[in-house]
């Protein structure tokens, strides 16, 4: 409905986009490699819900290890990007929300803390608080997009990597 106050174009796109890193690609990835989409969506909900431990449902379901880490990732990118697309729509339309992030970045961000780490702050943020709470941080702090958005898919891919790791029991066949 354009011009209506509620329709934002570039909100549905990406949402739309979001959608697609979400759900679309890890069950197309699913069906290049003969995986059914049952577990499939059960990995996809798995990301959701336990974030960086998904892998370890993802084996237990029986999944190739690659699909499984690969599919948790566009997941959580998925996410990150929906988050900074909804928060830049309240943004646009609250006058509360401007006003709320003005009044955070002038307390916080001539912080020292802040200054010092800047987005580097995201890769302990995203291993501890997940990729729900570590977008709004960076969005908050009005830090570079790009790099947040690297920073948190890297530190989640290794992290992913870990996890599944040490899921395959690979980790004590190395050490033990």
């Amino acid at each position: 409905m354009p011009g209506s106050s509620w329709f934002q174009p570039g909100l549905a796109l990406n949402i739309f986009v979001s959608l697609f890193l979400i759900v679309i690609i890890p069950l197309l990835l699913g069906e290049l490699v003969s995986i059914p989409p049952g577990p499939a969506a059960g990995l996809i909900v798995a990301t959701l819900i336990i974030e960086y431990s998904a892998p370890v449902a993802g084996l237990a379901a029986g999944l190739p290890p690659v699909y499984t880490g690969v599919a948790v990732i566009f997941v959580a990118s998925g996410v990150i990007f929906l988050q900074y697309s909804v928060f830049d729509a309240m943004y646009n339309r609250s006058e509360k929300v401007r006003g709320f992030l003005e009044s955070i970045r002038q307390k916080y961000g001539g912080s020292e803390r802040v200054k010092r780490y800047r987005v580097l702050a995201l890769a302990p943020a995203i291993l501890t608080v997940g990729f729900y709470i570590s977008p709004a941080i960076s969005w908050l702090f009005g830090w570079d997009r790009k790099i947040s958005f690297l920073v948190m898919m890297s530190v989640y891919s290794l992290a992913t990597a870990g996890v599944l790791i040490a899921g395959l029991g690979i980790i004590r066949w190395v050490f033990g």
